[in-house]
């Protein structure tokens, strides 16, 4: 199963899927506009998040 990136368009409205792993998404691949926005949250961060990172601390 191939996990995709949604991006919308502020100018036009369009919206495309990029698979991970591709590279950053800077224009719109229709009007070339610079506004657009993830419109889906990214994978599940790895290691329990901000958690893992307080493990290894002294207290």
């Amino acid at each position: 199963m191939e996990i995709y990136r949604e991006f919308e368009c502020f100018s036009c409205g369009y919206k495309w899927r990029v698979p991970f792993g591709t590279g950053r998404v800077f224009t719109c691949p229709k009007c070339s506009s610079l506004k657009i926005r993830r419109t889906n949250p990214g994978p599940p961060k790895g290691r329990g998040g901000w958690r893992w990172r307080l493990r290894g601390r002294r207290r």
